[in-house]
């Protein structure tokens, strides 16, 4: 099959504004291939300095949670402690209470009879 000279014409025109059209594509699809690969180096370099440096920060980080916690326990069983000793010295300081009451008012009435006496 032959073509009229004008078609063919046409044709090859055709063929050479989409080979100069896919150029720029060309062009611009390795430049974005170019950067997106770029982005990821980054990427990677920032990931790699990122684990690098938290590292010591997240054991840092552990070490001071286990001192918390080490002294809560303290704290809590301290607590428990001191609970305790004051169950204990409620009896005795509800005794001396007693005893200083009774003190007191036979302290007044010794005074009292004594006042009395001399008068």
């Amino acid at each position: 099959m032959t073509l009229a000279p004008g078609t063919e014409h046409l044709l090859q025109l055709l063929i050479l504004t989409s080979i100069v059209l896919l150029i720029p594509v060309f062009v611009g699809v390795t430049v974005v291939l170019f950067k997106l690969a770029f982005l990821i180096h980054s990427t990677s370099d920032f990931v790699n300095f990122a684990s690098n440096e938290l590292t010591p920060v997240v054991k840092e980080l552990r070490l001071t949670v286990d001192h918390l916690e080490t002294m809560g326990h303290r704290a809590s069983s301290g607590m428990q402690d001191m609970g305790q000793t004051l169950q204990s010295v409620r009896p005795l300081v509800k005794t001396g209470v007693a005893r200083t009451k009774t003190f007191a008012s036979a302290l007044i009435s010794g005074l009292k009879r004594s006042f009395d006496r001399n008068r």
